[in-house]
């Protein structure tokens, strides 16, 4: 009687696609985004951010307080994100409520969605910024 083994199964290659292991990004993030319009001429309009991130699992939620400095003043929004944490594959957060803390010249508010990717280190998530009528690149720095 002889025994015959199975030969070796084939070489398999990473499924890059597959979920990865979230990493935790909860805590305080300052971040910083120039919004330029998608239409032309061309503007430009810097934003700048705290944010709190919590997380459960792959599940963000965030409060963001966003402030856009108008040549005729001051506008402060305090905006709820939810998101998902796909590993060091990237971060996704859509802006879903949002309410003026100081209106300023401000007519209207977008709500803002976000595509970012955490560096190696973890401290630093880089990216896009984007709403219905804007998009720009967007900058997440961990607080200590």
């Amino acid at each position: 009687m002889s025994l015959q083994l199975p030969s070796a199964p084939e070489k398999v290659e990473p499924n890059t696609n597959a979920p990865q292991t979230p990493v935790n990004t909860s805590g305080m993030w300052k971040a910083e985004w120039t919004d330029e319009t998608k239409d032309e001429p061309i503007q430009q309009t810097e934003h700048q951010a705290f944010v709190y991130i919590a997380q459960q699992e792959n599940q963000l939620s965030a409060t963001m307080t966003v402030s856009v400095e108008w040549p005729k003043g001051l506008t402060v929004v305090q905006e709820q994100l939810t998101g998902n944490d796909r590993g060091i594959s990237g971060i996704s957060k859509w802006g879903f409520l949002h309410t003026y803390v100081q209106q300023g010249p401000s007519h209207s508010y977008n709500l803002d969605n976000f595509a970012l990717e955490l560096t190696p280190e973890l401290n630093k998530m880089i990216g896009h910024q984007y709403d219905e009528k804007y998009k720009g690149q967007a900058t997440f720095v961990k607080q200590e």
